[in-house]
């Protein structure tokens, strides 16, 4: 029983972290779309946002890919086990 609660909160913080980026581009691309960025700063946020998908491109990779199954694997293997 300990486990799955480890699990449940694992997954909790990656579900708000995930959509705390994603978030996070979508209103620094706001802002590159709708509001006059001064050429002093505007490098800066591109650079932002293309560290921020890069990181996009880490969850999504998490979640559709083998580490979210390699996961729920090993927690389903965890819920089997006598004496947990």
């Amino acid at each position: 029983m300990k486990t799955e609660k480890y699990y449940e909160k694992n997954e909790l913080f990656m579900f708000i972290l995930a959509s705390g980026v994603i978030i996070l581009i979508l209103s620094l691309l706001a802002v590159l779309f709708f509001r006059e960025i001064p050429d002093t700063n505007r490098d800066l946020l591109n650079i932002a946002v293309g560290a921020l998908l890069t990181k996009l491109s880490i969850i999504i990779s998490y979640y559709f890919g083998s580490s979210k199954s390699s996961a729920d694997k090993n927690e389903m293997i965890n819920k089997q086990l006598p004496g947990e």
